[in-house]
């Protein structure tokens, strides 16, 4: 699946529907990614982000091609996706962790 984010390159992210909810780009993803792609691209290079419950790491992955430190962070069984599309993506400055919701208090 191609997305194609505001500022006009393109960004590359597979779904996979493996997952009742992980692996699908759901539309709240497609208006923040309309949103962050609307900032100036000054904002993103100091900055440090995580996403909790990335899914497939579409927005996580776009502020790290735009220059963000980035760590994506779903369940375990989701990490290899996530690692799929940020290869796809040759996003550098983005990793993939595995958090267990039920261990995270």
């Amino acid at each position: 699946e191609v997305i194609l984010h505001p500022n006009g390159a393109h960004l590359h992210v597979t779904t996979n529907n493996y997952t009742s909810t992980s692996g699908v780009i759901w539309p709240c993803a497609s208006l923040m990614l309309q949103y962050l792609g609307n900032l100036p691209v000054h904002f993103w290079p100091s900055k440090q982000v995580l996403e909790l419950g990335a899914g497939t790491g579409l927005l996580g992955i776009y502020v790290a091609t735009q220059g963000a430190s980035v760590t994506i962070t779903d369940r375990p069984e989701v990490v290899p996706l996530l690692q799929k599309n940020i290869d796809l993506t040759a996003a550098k400055s983005c990793v993939a962790e595995a958090l267990a919701w039920e261990n995270a208090c």
